[in-house]
């Protein structure tokens, strides 16, 4: 079986790093232009760079730069290839107008290992303010910070600007998405816990409830490392994107811890998903099945590999320290790891590799054994009928209404799970656009947040379909919550009660054998 997962990963692998060239050869000469303008003792200086990145000759081209300067005031500006420290520098443009006056130009920057573009005014005080496009990390350097903003002069709009939602519109949307979130991981975080007290009573005993009980443990940890940032951002306020421990929370528990248990749950739901086909295709069989006889070393193996495949989230990036004006006041960003630039092709199809893995292969899967679930219920409904059976028997029952609740359930996880994951996909495969800095940057975002929030959602809706359809969870949950507000004198009758009841149940049993 190893030597089976380790063949499917290393071709998946190859599949895609083949799939990562054929995109970066698709984003070979991918225009991008970048606006940005400041103002100067009231007046505005307009910059708008097209240019190509041109991958093959490993150089970035900058073309027709324009520049606008309604004032009279001799300005040095010129933009740099910062190139994590190792590399060449070479001024593009200084411009010294007196009137307003466009020029045009065009240069070819040296960038062996080009990572980011860098506009550089004055100190070169950095504010670290770092947007992606194709691939290219564009830093807007200023004494002034809020005077740079996406220009829109003269006709000139930022390109994020012209998709299907705009900023305005997108505040608004993400701020009811983010009261939504709030509200729902409160829900969740109580919701989870009951099922975990659930289905580790005696009475629900199972391999079934061992992995649910490995699912909504990974669900709780998916949603108290989610809520770290949020809780983090209130702490730090405006300093928040400064600080170490904001950013140190934000890389290793929201893009590495988070992200690894949440694609944890994916597995585990798969692995019900299974569990429960067996338990119904093969009624007889499914016993002698490891995943059926041994639940916690495929539960361990899974939980251990997730971490293990997510751990180039930690490699990707740095954080470093900066300072800004003269104060000497140490500020704290990201950056790229040598690692990860000198790897740069192959961290990216780790990346993809993970998402197919843990993720798509997933989702897929659960639909296909949801499908064989349904036509194993329906088949067993056939014989019933064909053998003139109108009562199932207790215990078959019993099985038959655990497992509609486990297909529902997997069901509606997969589908909440939709959204965010098919705007992924569609995201790597139309980077142009469609994604962060394209034409629909904000409808990108919008789609994420409330993908979360619908993933967010599904960790709720578990706990109201065992309930509504699991009458064995339901007895459990009531007696849980009995034992909660009862006193200890009545939880003491009731054990006696119960011991009692059990002792006269198992004498008529005798009695009756005997005779």
């Amino acid at each position: 079986m190893f030597s089976l997962a380790r063949h499917i990963l290393s071709y998946t692998i190859l599949i895609c790093t083949i799939y990562n060239d054929v995109v970066t050869t698709q984003l070979l000469f991918h225009k991008y232009k970048i606006l940005y303008s400041r103002k100067v003792d009231n007046a505005k200086t307009t910059v708008s760079y097209e240019g190509v990145r041109d991958s093959g000759a490993n150089t970035v081209r900058i073309r027709n730069i324009e520049v606008e300067m309604p004032f009279k005031q001799e300005t040095s500006s010129f933009a740099e290839i910062s190139e994590g420290g190792y590399g060449e520098d070479e001024i593009i443009q200084r411009p010294k107008r007196d009137t307003k006056k466009t020029n045009t130009t065009e240069r070819v920057i040296s960038a062996v290992d080009s990572n980011s573009l860098k506009f550089v005014d004055g100190d070169e005080q950095d504010i670290n303010q770092t947007i992606v496009n194709s691939n290219i990390s564009l830093r807007i350097n200023s004494t002034d910070p809020e005077t740079y903003t996406p220009a829109a002069k003269s006709g000139m709009v930022s390109v994020i600007n012209t998709g299907l939602i705009s900023k305005t519109t997108y505040d608004k949307l993400e701020r009811t998405v983010r009261y939504m979130t709030y509200v729902t991981q409160i829900i969740a975080v109580v919701l989870v816990c009951f099922n975990i007290i659930v289905f580790s009573r005696h009475t629900m005993r199972s391999p079934t409830s061992s992995y649910l009980i490995a699912v909504n443990i990974s669900q709780i940890f998916t949603i108290v490392s989610g809520s770290f940032l949020t809780i983090a951002g209130f702490i730090f306020g405006d300093k928040a994107f400064f600080s170490y421990n904001y950013l140190f929370i934000g890389l290793y528990i929201s893009n590495y811890f988070t992200v690894a248990t949440r694609r944890c749950t994916f597995v585990l739901t798969c692995l019900v998903a299974a569990e429960r086909f067996l338990a119904v295709a093969f009624p007889l069989k499914s016993k002698h099945f490891k995943l059926v006889r041994k639940p916690i070393l495929f539960i361990v193996t899974i939980a251990v590999l997730s971490f293990i495949f997510h751990i180039f989230s930690v490699l990707k990036y740095d954080i470093i320290p900066f300072q800004v004006g003269i104060s000497n006041e140490t500020f704290w960003k990201f950056q790229f790891t040598k690692r990860f630039l000198e790897n740069k092709a192959n961290m990216e199809s780790w990346s993809i590799a993970s998402k197919i893995i843990f993720v798509y292969i997933q989702l897929i899967g659960c639909l296909i054994l949801n499908i064989g679930i349904v036509i194993a219920l329906k088949r067993h409904r056939m014989n019933r009928l064909r053998l003139n059976s109108s009562e199932d028997v207790s215990k078959v029952a019993q099985e038959k209404q655990t497992t509609v609740t486990i297909l529902v359930s997997t069901f509606v996880f997969v589908l909440l799970a939709l959204p965010v994951n098919t705007s992924s996909v569609v995201a790597n495969l139309n980077r142009i656009n469609y994604g962060i800095n394209t034409k629909n940057h904000y409808l990108f975002y919008f789609l994420m947040h409330i993908g979360g929030w619908f993933e967010l959602l599904s960790d709720c809706t578990n706990f109201m379909f065992y309930i509504a359809l699991s009458s064995r969870f339901r007895k459990t949950f009531a007696q849980v919550i009995c034992r909660c507000f009862s006193t200890p004198l009545e939880r003491t009758e009731s054990i006696d009660y119960n011991s009692t009841r059990t002792c006269q149940y198992g004498l008529s049993v005798v009695s009756q054998s005997s005779h």
